[in-house]
């Protein structure tokens, strides 16, 4: 923020006297394909833009359509946040999501690790079945490429040298990979420890939002949410 000035000629100045001025927002967790393909990321992302939100991180999704979601946003052929883009869930010897690939040798791995280079990816996501060798892999790879990386287990997922969670608690399949304990979701200081050391991060997320509206009906006529497609609101 400046104080008022003289400008060049030609260059845009948007008078917010008497308005809350407040820099863009950011949705740090997307799967931006799963809405593509169900025909709803035009509605989301034009909704994200008029809440405020100017950028959006995609931590999964098919790496190819991934790159032509962003470069079409970047060039204004789609309304909406400009968009970091990620390749698909790298797991282990099986999947669950049909965004994921799996990686089932350092080989695979390395290939994958090549091809999210070659195309700019700005996210690597070990999922919840990748061997911890394959984990360094991605680590590493995310360092090569100067970007985040995450998973979702607490260790080994510092221990590998990935960046961080994109839960604090999401599925996973090691034992000791919790954040928190299942019957009172406390987080205890071993977890903390780790989040708070080094540069190992986390992005909060909140699962199953829809238990707000449980909590405050008037969420869905409030004027501030009226926003939302109703088909969306429908689901609530």
């Amino acid at each position: 923020m400046r104080p008022h000035r003289a400008h060049a000629d030609g260059v845009k100045v948007v008078d917010a006297s008497g308005l809350t001025v407040m820099p863009g927002l950011i949705e740090t967790l997307l799967h931006p394909l799963t809405l593509y393909q169900g025909g709803q990321f035009g509605q989301i992302a034009q909704l994200m833009l008029s809440y405020g939100v100017t950028s959006a991180q995609s931590v999964a999704g098919p790496l190819h359509q991934s790159v032509e979601l962003r470069e079409a946003l970047e060039a204004g052929n789609l309304l909406g946040p400009r968009l970091s883009v990620s390749p698909p869930l790298w797991e282990g010897n099986r999947l669950f999501y049909n965004f994921a690939r799996t990686l089932r040798s350092p080989e695979v791995a390395d290939l994958e690790i090549a091809k999210a280079k070659r195309l700019g990816a700005d996210f690597l996501k070990s999922y919840v079945r990748a061997p911890i060798p394959i984990m360094e892999r991605i680590a590493q790879g995310a360092l090569d490429l100067r970007v985040p990386s995450g998973t979702h287990m607490v260790q080994p997922g510092a221990a590998t040298g990935i960046g961080g969670t994109t839960h604090l608690s999401a599925t996973q399949r090691m034992g000791y990979g919790w954040s928190k304990s299942l019957a009172r979701s406390i987080t205890y200081q071993d977890a903390a420890d780790v989040y708070g050391k080094g540069s190992f991060g986390l992005i909060d997320t909140l699962f199953s939002a829809g238990v707000l509206a449980g909590l405050d009906p008037g969420i869905v006529t409030d004027p501030r949410f009226v926003l939302v497609p109703p088909n969306f609101v429908t689901n609530l």
